[in-house]
């Protein structure tokens, strides 16, 4: 995840204070969309186990 804040703060000091913003808005949403990616993948295995279907 340091990675990502550094590429993000590098952008953000090439465009200037719009650019940081934008970037720690961007940072937001990568968390938040990989704070939902875990969940739905919670559920599909909880789904899985409760099923007969085939598992992968």
């Amino acid at each position: 995840m340091e990675s990502m804040s550094f590429v993000f703060g590098i952008i953000g000091m090439s465009l200037g204070s719009m650019g940081f913003i934008y970037g720690m808005s961007s940072l937001g949403q990568i968390k938040e969309i990989k704070k939902k990616m875990n969940e739905l993948d919670e559920e599909v295995k909880e789904i899985k186990n409760n099923s007969n279907l085939p598992r992968d």
